[in-house]
């Protein structure tokens, strides 16, 4: 089962909380902040607030955002360090929109999310005489994810475009498709091909193409694209997902080029060094209502050579029970000499835990699962150098991201704190936010 926590080409997992009154100084207004440390907060009137990282003084608070985007927050697909938000409107037929986050004008992209269904021939009968009438082709054009370039200037799009055979009472029975890639100008326009997959038919025996049938997702940078992408070949599955290949695109002169990875990426959580170090988490294999199926690991993979970060099940010695410790995010450091990340887990303290399907009862490792659940989630940094010893560790502590090589922006009890990596000291920065998912570091 994969836990998506910062789907890094979109705002899908936003949900507009309460922005209490800050402490920072009055804003500058329409001021965009410079430079790459921005700390963006989101209200519940779905208004962005952008503060100085080196001071925190409120910089910019944005117009509210248009109905389509403040309602439905999943609605919300990029945000560019600049201040532009990409939103898809639903009413009618549905469109993708640019909004300056400063001005609050608009514009449209040139788009359109089409969804086609035609009647086809009905198949020829089977061997055993039975027709298949009532055969029906649907092509769907699924929304894209999208990404910044770094700089804001540029758009990257990813795009599933499929095509399913369907027969009324057996579900699917084939599908074909095609992925595409493209880059454009901030504006939608002038359009250039990155890459272009043909997928070949697929027969889905079990009446659900999801089961039997590849897509490609994209992982891009949280701060937009900086000459490197990865793209993943998987099957969704039902149950749980199935990576097949990822493939690491590098920006080279007038062009890109790819190479493939060694071993398909699950989950990247961070990337540095044009795409050649990133950290892979590796969820779950549990399905099926469970949740702790098998250890969750996290890995460090430097020029394809793979060290281990976490290991569930070595840390937590949990196999007995039906409770899930995992990465929820991991950030490098300026510079990729150390990691820091946040440790969450599927229960809550003080919550009742059920045994795992093999699980037999074990009252000392219950008891050591609910005091470790008691300070989660829980905030780590490591060196790369040494993995297993953490430099510091803060308990009930949630990462946000690095404000510099040698401090951490966390989030504790509804504020925001420095903390050292040295020590693991908290300085409050004098903001605050109703949730660690309210707040952004760009």
């Amino acid at each position: 089962m994969l836990r998506m926590t910062g789907l890094l080409l979109t705002f899908c997992t936003l949900v507009f909380a309460p922005l209490p009154a800050q402490t920072a100084a009055a804003a500058v207004p329409f001021a965009m902040p410079g430079g790459s440390g921005t700390i963006w907060i989101l209200g519940s009137d779905g208004r962005l607030s952008a503060y100085g990282l080196a001071d925190f003084r409120l910089r910019m608070r944005s117009v509210p955002l248009p109905p389509a985007a403040r309602e439905r927050p999943e609605n919300i697909l990029a945000i560019s360090r600049s201040g532009l938000a990409i939103y898809l409107s639903t009413g009618g037929v549905p469109r993708l929109h640019v909004w300056d986050l400063r001005l609050g004008s608009e514009r449209t992209l040139p788009w359109e999310l089409r969804s086609v269904s035609e009647m086809a021939a009905p198949p020829a009968a089977p061997a055993n005489g039975q027709g298949a009438a009532g055969a029906q082709v649907m092509t769907n054009f699924e929304r894209p994810q999208l990404a910044f370039s770094a700089d804001g200037q540029s758009l990257f799009w990813f795009q599933n475009r499929m095509r399913v055979v369907q027969r009324e009472n057996d579900g699917d029975l084939s599908r074909t498709g095609e992925f595409l890639c493209w880059t454009t100008g901030a504006d939608g326009r002038d359009a250039r091909t990155l890459t272009h997959v043909d997928f070949p038919q697929c027969k889905c025996d079990t009446g659900a193409c999801e089961e039997t049938c590849p897509e490609i997702r994209a992982w891009t940078p949280d701060t937009g694209v900086t000459g490197f992408f990865f793209l993943t070949r998987f099957i969704p599955g039902q149950l749980f997902e199935t990576e097949i290949a990822t493939d690491l695109y590098q920006e080279a002169g007038e062009g890109w080029k790819s190479s493939k990875l060694a071993v398909p990426a699950s989950q990247i959580l961070d990337a540095l060094d044009n795409g050649t170090s990133y950290l892979d988490a590796t969820p779950d294999s549990s399905c099926c209502g469970w949740v702790n199926e098998s250890s969750d690991l996290t890995f460090l993979v430097r020029n394809g050579a793979r060290a281990k970060l976490f290991d569930e099940w070595g840390r937590f010695y949990n196999q007995d029970y039906d409770v899930s410790f995992f990465t929820s995010n991991a950030h490098f450091s300026p510079g990729g000499a150390e990691i820091a990340y946040t440790i969450s887990a599927t229960s809550k303290a003080g919550q009742p835990i059920r045994l795992a399907d093999q699980g037999k009862t074990n009252p000392e490792e219950l008891r050591q699962i609910q005091a470790a659940l008691l300070e989660l989630p829980r905030v780590e940094d490591v060196s790369v150098e040494d993995l297993q010893k953490p430099r510091i560790s803060l308990a009930n502590t949630t990462l946000i991201g690095w404000a510099d090589a040698h401090r951490l922006l966390v989030w504790k009890d509804g504020q925001l704190f420095l903390a050292d990596t040295a020590d693991g000291h908290l300085t409050a920065t004098g903001l605050k936010a109703e949730r660690a998912a309210d707040v952004f570091l760009k």
